[in-house]
Order: C-alpha cells, then sequence, then structure tokens
C-alpha cells in the first residue's frame, strides 16, 4: 500500500485535474487520503510544493532517471540510443500518474498560476538542455548533420514527443489513443535517425566542416 505521502499526492493529482490548482484545498486533498491537515504538514509546507513534487515526478522527465545521463549518451550511437531514448520517454509519459499531470498541465494551461514564477518555456528548456552535451559530442564526431545547429536538432528530436503526450497520453485517453501516441513517437525517431543520424567519417566531408 502507498506511503501517506504517495497517497497525499495522488489525492492533489486527481483533485488538479478535476477542480484546478486553485478550485483545490488542502483539506480537501486531506479529506481523499483520511487525515487532517497537520498530517499534510508533516510532508508538504504548502499545496505549492505538492505540485512541484509532482511536477518532479511525472510532470517533466529528468533522463538520468531513464538510465541516460550525459556520459552514456555521448559514448553511444545516436542510431541505436535515440529510438530507445525516445520509446523510453513515452513509456514514462504514459505512466498512470504521469497521464493524469499532463490533464492537470492542460487544465492549468500549460502550468498556469500553479507554477508560480516557473515559465513554460523555462520547464521546457530544462528537459532540452539535458540533451544538448551529448548531440554536441555526437554532432563534433560527425555523427549527426552539421548544418543544423545542436540545440535545434534537440528542439527537432523532442517537440513532437510534446505533442504527442498532451494529443494521446493524458488522463481521458483510450488505449488505442496511447497505443497510436507510441507509435508515431517511434516513427518520429526513425525518421529523425534517418534525416539526421550521419556516418561519422563520411560526415565529415559534409555540410559546415
Amino acid at each position: 500500500m502507498p506511503n501517506t505521502r504517495e497517497r497525499l499526492l495522488d489525492a492533489a493529482l486527481e483533485l488538479f485535474a478535476q477542480h484546478g490548482f486553485e478550485g483545490t484545498s488542502l483539506r480537501q486533498i486531506g479529506a481523499e487520503v483520511g487525515v487532517r491537515n497537520s498530517a499534510i504538514y508533516a510532508h508538504f509546507e504548502s499545496k505549492q510544493q505538492m505540485f512541484d513534487a509532482l511536477m518532479d515526478s511525472a510532470g517533466l522527465l529528468d533522463l538520468r532517471l531513464l538510465g541516460f545521463g550525459d556520459e552514456v549518451l555521448a559514448q553511444a550511437d545516436p542510431a541505436v540510443v535515440l529510438p530507445d531514448l525516445v520509446q523510453r520517454i513515452m513509456l514514462a509519459f504514459d505512466a498512470p500518474r504521469a497521464r493524469c499531470f499532463a490533464s492537470v498541465m492542460m487544465r492549468e494551461g500549460l502550468f498556469g498560476a500553479a507554477a508560480g514564477s516557473r515559465s513554460l518555456a523555462e520547464s521546457v528548456a530544462e528537459v532540452q538542455a539535458q540533451l544538448h552535451e551529448p548531440v554536441r559530442v555526437w554532432s563534433k564526431a560527425g555523427l549527426l548533420r552539421r548544418d543544423v545547429d545542436p540545440e535545434h536538432l534537440v528542439w527537432e528530436l523532442l517537440a513532437p514527443l510534446a505533442q504527442a503526450r498532451f494529443v494521446y497520453l493524458h488522463a481521458q485517453a483510450s488505449e488505442a489513443d496511447r497505443r497510436r501516441g507510441i507509435e508515431l513517437a517511434a516513427k518520429h525517431a526513425q525518421f529523425f535517425v534517418t534525416c539526421c543520424v550521419q556516418e561519422g567519417e563520411a560526415a565529415a566531408d559534409g555540410p559546415g566542416t
């Protein structure tokens, strides 16, 4: 059985999805779990802290938690590792809590008041930044096309995954929707590899050298 902290997060997530961040009170969250506010404060200082915890666990991805730190990626073959990375990202987005949080983000206008001073652009940039260095290494080695900035290559790789998440992997998505989203992401990964991955030595004479 989940511990009290996890039960509180699940309850908060459900209520945020139904009523929005501003429309949900700590009292409502506690009532869902069957605890008083004092028990909530043993785990969270505020409703905002609960939202932030959900953001960290179900909102935006830390690629290291998926087994893809900077060094692991930089030393791998992009033609092999990128489809695997995309698959793991989509499976993480398809987890029940992540799907529910996608609905929360859409309800809140992609973070809205709940995010405080943290803008959508800043949040997305945090995710993209995790791939900047590996992509620079691959580009320098001639493993990715050099006529496109590494930062833009990261954008081209990740942006369609965000679209697939919000269209196909939300709380109301059917099983068919979810399968469709994951399939489209896999096809996108293969398309990206076809268009952007090159053969090291051969790429050395290509654009940008």
